[in-house]
């Protein structure tokens, strides 16, 4: 029982891993391999038929609109802004101009404390491309470096 344990914490934390489905996938596997490796066919079975039937009911949900995950927008992207540890806030003006919606999720420092990492969460207006962000973003002084991701 230890080792059950110790190995699916290896595998959940040590496993970088961004999505809830995707951990579920990896655990699975990991008990069917455990199974055929047990000479226990029936279980391994049976655990594929279990996964299956959670895929297809959650694809099934999916597609008929619910949505899983309510709070995620379909046209949200991921902005992080890397910036000298001293600067202040100036690019929030451009984002609040550029985005109808800008959403602080977190706020780090980086290259041993010499820089700082802010990242939002953005919904832009449409007419904005994440190009257009990126360079309006990285031409203040403030800012470092710019990523966008969908």
């Amino acid at each position: 029982a230890f080792s059950l344990v110790g190995a699916l914490s290896i595998v959940r934390f040590r496993t970088a891993v961004p999505e809830t489905r995707d951990v579920a996938f990896v655990l699975a596997a990991v008990v069917v391999g455990m199974a055929v490796g047990a000479g226990q066919f029936w279980v391994a079975s049976i655990g594929i038929v279990v996964a299956g039937a959670a895929t297809a009911t959650n694809s099934t949900r999916r597609q008929s609109g619910g949505d899983p995950n309510p709070e995620v927008n379909a046209n949200q992207w991921k902005l992080t802004l890397q910036t000298g540890l001293s600067a202040t806030g100036s690019w929030e003006a451009e984002l609040r101009r550029m985005a109808s919606e800008a959403q602080l999720v977190s706020a780090e420092t980086v290259r041993r404390g010499s820089a700082m990492q802010v990242m939002y969460r953005v919904v832009p207006l449409r007419a904005i491309s994440p190009a257009e962000i990126v360079a309006t973003l990285n031409s203040l002084p403030a800012v470092e470096s710019v990523t966008v991701k969908s």
